[in-house]
Parts: C-alpha cells; structure tokens; sequence
C-alpha cells in the first residue's frame, strides 16, 4: 500500500492547491471580527510595501484615526481587571490592524496571548475533558483558543507556536514517537492536542475561514480517524467540498498506512461515502451506534471521485487484513469486523466489485462463527442510514403516551406543558392549543398560554422578512398590541413591521411603528436585558431609514446598558415562565443580536459622532467593544447600502 498512500498524499496535495480561497464571511459568534480577508502568509514584497500607519500615505486621515482608535483600544484593554475580557479585546484590535499596521498587530496579539493564558489559568479545569487525558491536565482553554483562531486567519506559524504553548513544546512530535511503530494516534498526549486543534479550527469553520480551518486541522490526522474529526470534515464539506475532501484524502492516507487501522475507523470513513449526515460508531459493548449531533444535514454535493475510490482501496486493504482466527480475534472484533463488511458490501459491488469476493468470503468466515442472536441484532442494524423514519410519526407520540401513563393530576399537567413546549418548538400551533385545553391547574394553564403566544407572535414577525403585502405587516402589528406577551416581544414585532415598511417605501408608516415600540419600552423596568435589546432594536432598525431618530435614541440604549451590570455586546430577548417551582427560560431571538449591529450602521453615517457616542458607556468592556466596531467599520470603508437591511437578527 505504500504507492497507494503517496499517491493519496500527492493528490490531496494538489487538492489544497488548486482548491480556491472561500474565506467569505458568514454568521459568527461575538468573537468574530468582520474584517477583510488576507491570505496567512505575507511575501517579502508585501512587507516591503506595508508601512506602518504613520508612513503609509495610502490612508485618509480617517483611517488614521480609526487605527489610532485599535491601538489606544488595544492599549487600555491591557488594565482591564477581567482578563478573559482583555484578551478578547486585544484580539479584536489587533485582527483589525493587522491590514494596516502588521507589527503593531502582531505584539497586540502576543499581549492578547498572555493575557488568555493568565485567564485560562485562573480559571480553572474546563467544563469538558478530552477521553484518555488526565483530570490535572485538563485545564480551561476557552481564551486561548479564542485567540489562536483569530491568529490563524493572519499568521500560521504564529498560531502554531502559541498552540505548542497550549499542549507543550513539541508535543505532536514527541506523542508520536512515544507510540508503537511512531504511530501515535492512540497517545494521550496526542489525543489532547489534536482535540485542541479541532476546537480552533471548528472555530474558524464557524466563522467561515474554510482554507485556515482546513489548514488548522489538518495535522490532527496523524492521530487517525475519530468522530470529531469526521463531523469536522463533514460539516466543511457543507461549504467547500473541494476542501474538505482533500482533507478526507489525507485521513485515509494515513489509515491507509497504519498498520493497527481497525473496522471503526473504517466505519467512520464511510459517512461521505454510504451516510452523509449520519455518524455510525461502536458503542463500548461493540454494538452499533448512530449519531447525527453536530452535523448538518446538507450533502448536496457528491463525493469527489478521487476520494471515493481510494476510500474502496483503503477500507479493503483494512478489512482483509484484520486477524479472524479464534487465537487472536475476540468475539466483539468479530462482531465489528463482520458488521462493517455487511454494511459496505452493496457499496462495494456497485463502486469497487473487485473486492467483493475476498470481502464475502471473509463475512462468511466470520457468520460461521458467531451465534444467531448476536447475527440477528446486527442484521437489524445494517441497512440504517438515516434516523429519520421515511414515514414520519407524530412527533408528539411520545408526549401523549407520557401523559397518558402519569398516575396523578399533577403530573399529567407537568407533562402537558412539556408538550406545549415541544409542539411550539416545531410550530405545532394548533397541537399546542390542544393540549393546553387539557391542563387543569390555572397557573400552568396560564404558563402554556404565555409561551404559545411569544412564540407565535415571534413567528409571524420574522415571517415578515422579504414580504410583497403591507397587509401582512399590519396584521403582525396588530398581533403584538392585542396579544398578551412581555413588551419586549411587542417590541421586536413592531420593528420588524417597521423595518419591512420602510423597505417597501413607507418611511412614514415606519416612524409610526417605531413610535409605538419605543412606547412599550417605557413598561421595560431599568436594569433589565430586555430593556436594552428593546433600545438597541429600536436603534438599529431607526439607522436604516431614519438617522436622525436612531441618534436620538442611541443615549438611551447606552444609557440602559450601563444600567447592566454584566452587559458587553451580545443582546437576548429572554422569555421566562413559572410551572410550580420550576423555571422555564428561552431566548426567543433565534441568533444573537450584538453591540456591533448599531454601531456599524452609525459608523456608516458620522464616525466621529459615532465614536465619541462609543466612548460615552461606563463599564470599559461596551466602551471597548463599541469603539472597536466603529474603528473596523471606517477601515472596511463600505458604502451605506451595504448595511445589513434589517436590524433583527435572521432566523
């Protein structure tokens, strides 16, 4: 096999070069800076050219400015008391600078490094732990990693060294020549820095940096094929195929070459190839698994054929190769081996039918040896290759049989409510309504009727998004001020209505909805999160008709952030309920709704009217934060209309 794996190598190498950048921007978590994209590496041509900011004649005196504004950002995040705090700001800073000022960028990051590494350290072991390592080398990560990710996208190399930092000089190489045949994907070492790799680069994937995410992940394939990393290239594939199944190449060139590669690593291989969207596993008594959390369900996109194939050549050489002889194989390997091998072979007599004969001969072999049961039990889970039924059962069947079998009163309307929710969840309107009917005690009755009506009236007002008929916005506004739901929820409605109108051409009927949403805030106590999304909605569906009332409400938003106490930039609309002396809490804002959401837009109209309004907040972290997104904004330099045309976040 060893022409075999340099001929995978040679065209997964080809594969990344010829694959094209697809670093586009896509829907990230607060940690994500909206800056341009580079490549990781800068020619010597490059450096020449890049001069600081002072020496750069290329920038307009704005830009001057906002870099001023990363670097004195950067300079006061360093006396921050959080920590975690100071690192994310620094990393903002100096991602946003590092177009204009490389240098300065690159001692920001090592500041932001250090101050992560003190963060992480204080506090404490993480809340998860990788399997195989130690609970006193588990400690908490979550700031560096942060940090790396932001590296990656700039500089590989510097990223690579703050990840030697986080798993310890050289430890890949040194894990793997620890392991037998300098194999070692079974090194709890190894283990824990390829699953610190994977943390980085499902950060990066998250924020659409496809070809650094790649990049960083691809070393964790000498630790051979584990599920995390098949969700990694799974959901890769999802936005560049060609990526990640060069990717994929190069995993099956290193199972291909290791001689301990067993019947589960074959199994996981085949996902792409036979189960997209469906990871099976062994479970620890050897029977199968099936898992879909944490993967999209896309697959659009055929397997690359290179990759198809070779996976044929490599599950093959694998599954032959494997000891069956009752000296050496255990009934439970007996059990793996025969299930993969039943479960490929259709595959296999379609794609590759020149292993068909060896591989059943061996599947015969194997039945000769096992008992009826255990070949019934693994006969029932072949064919499995989606957890959807393709006759779908009510969903709520199992709520009913639950209620059904409670033995008093009051747990039948526990249940119930459960119910509620469960159907609301998958906008089961009217199942919802019936279930409600049933509940007996009035406080829960009341609890249900609360949480189908947020939902609902949430619903219809981001189901106005892209709508032809005026009608149907006026029947959301009419929804919120005749449904008994919190103001907040009101609120959001009347700006989405507001939003809606005035991109159909009717700023005038826009002004009067946000009108009666900044009313309803007036019955938003002070201090509370609710109040401070109502504001920053209200402002930032204002910015995209009606500058002039989005700066006459900017003040009060920043002046109900203060009034938070532990408020930084991400917004929720938390929804609350009471059943007895349980409590209920969702986030009715399907994606987050951030700081930066405002102050792009006012950035777009005045940037020093927009930075000295940053610059107003009392808490340091928003003040940060806020002077932060106005300077990346003027650096990106983008016109008006290219704002985002609604200022909810999007389902």
């Amino acid at each position: 096999m060893q022409s075999s794996t340099r001929h995978f190598v040679i065209v997964a190498a080809s594969l990344f070069a010829c694959a094209p950048s697809t670093r586009a921007q896509s829907a990230r978590p607060s940690a994500a800076p909206r800056t341009a994209q580079t490549k990781n590496t800068t020619t010597p041509a490059r450096r020449t050219e890049q001069k600081t900011v002072k020496e750069n004649p290329r920038l307009s005196e704005q830009q001057r400015k906002a870099t001023a504004v990363l670097t004195e950002t950067a300079d006061d995040a360093r006396r921050f008391d959080n920590l975690e705090q100071s690192a994310h700001v620094q990393t903002l800073a100096a991602d946003a600078l590092w177009d204009f000022d490389e240098t300065a960028a690159r001692a920001i990051f090592q500041r932001a490094w250090t101050a992560a590494t003190q963060s992480d350290l204080a506090g404490g072991n993480s809340r998860g732990q990788t399997p195989g390592v130690a609970a006193a080398e588990s400690v908490n990560t979550d700031a560096r990693e942060t940090v790396i990710a932001a590296v990656a996208r700039r500089d590989r190399r510097l990223a690579e060294k703050f990840l030697r930092e986080l798993n310890g000089s050289n430890l890949e190489r040194e894990a793997v020549a620890e392991s037998k045949g300098g194999f070692g994907r079974r090194s709890p070492k190894l283990l824990r820095a390829a699953a610190q790799r994977l943390k980085v680069a499902r950060e990066l994937l998250e924020r659409g940096e496809y070809e650094a995410a790649a990049e960083m992940a691809a070393p964790a394939v000498a630790v051979g094929v584990s599920a995390e990393l098949m969700r990694f290239v799974l959901n890769l594939r999802d936005h560049d195929p060609r990526i990640a199944d060069a990717l994929y190449l190069r995993l099956l060139a290193a199972v291909s070459a290791d001689p301990e590669a067993t019947p589960d690593d074959v199994l996981l291989l085949s996902t792409p190839v036979i189960s997209p969207g469906l990871l099976v596993t062994f479970d620890p008594t050897r029977a199968p698994h099936f898992d879909v959390s944490g993967l999209s369900q896309g697959w659009e996109t055929p397997l690359y054929e290179a990759a198809r194939l070779a996976f044929y050549d490599v599950s093959a050489a694998v599954l032959l190769r494997q000891k069956i002889d009752n000296t050496t194989a255990t009934s439970d390997n007996r059990n793996a081996l025969y299930y993969t091998i039943t479960r490929l072979l259709p595959s296999f007599a379609h794609d590759a039918p020149r292993y068909v004969e060896q591989l059943r001969a061996r599947q015969a072999m194997l039945a000769a040896g096992m008992d009826a049961s255990r070949l019934e039990f693994l006969s029932a889970r072949i064919d499995i290759h989606r957890l959807e039924p393709l006759n779908p059962t009510d969903p709520l069947t199992g709520d009913v049989n639950a209620i059904s079998r409670a033995t008093n009163e009051t747990e039948r309307d526990r249940l119930r409510f459960q119910a509620v929710r469960r159907a609301v969840a998958r906008k089961l309107w009217s199942r919802a309504r019936e279930f409600i009917a049933a509940i007996g005690d009035d406080a829960t009755r009341r609890a249900a009727l609360s949480w189908l009506a947020a939902h609902q009236l949430m619903s219809v007002a981001e189901d106005l998004e892209g709508t032809d008929d005026p009608e149907d916005i006026e029947r959301a506004a009419t929804l919120a001020r005749r449904t008994d739901v919190p103001s907040g929820v009101r609120v959001f409605a009347l700006t989405r209505a507001a939003n809606e109108s005035a991109r159909l051409g009717n700023r005038a009927r826009a002004s009067e909805l946000l009108d009666e949403a900044l009313s309803f805030t007036g019955q938003l106590e002070q201090g509370a999160e609710t109040r401070v999304t109502a504001l920053g909605l209200i402002t930032a569906t204002a910015a995209t008709f009606d500058h002039v009332r989005a700066w006459e409400t900017l003040p009060a938003f920043i002046s109900a952030a203060d009034a938070v106490e532990d408020f930084e930039s991400e917004m929720s609309l938390d929804f609350i309920v009471l059943v007895g002396e349980e409590e209920f809490k969702t986030n009715l804002l399907r994606n987050s709704f951030q700081l930066e959401d405002i102050f792009e837009r006012m950035t777009l109209f005045d940037f020093s009217r927009a930075l000295t309004e940053a610059r107003t907040f009392k808490r340091p972290a928003p003040r940060a934060l806020a002077s932060l997104d106005v300077a990346r904004t003027a650096l990106q330099r983008r016109p008006p209309t290219a704002a985002r045309s609604s200022a909810q976040a999007r389902p």
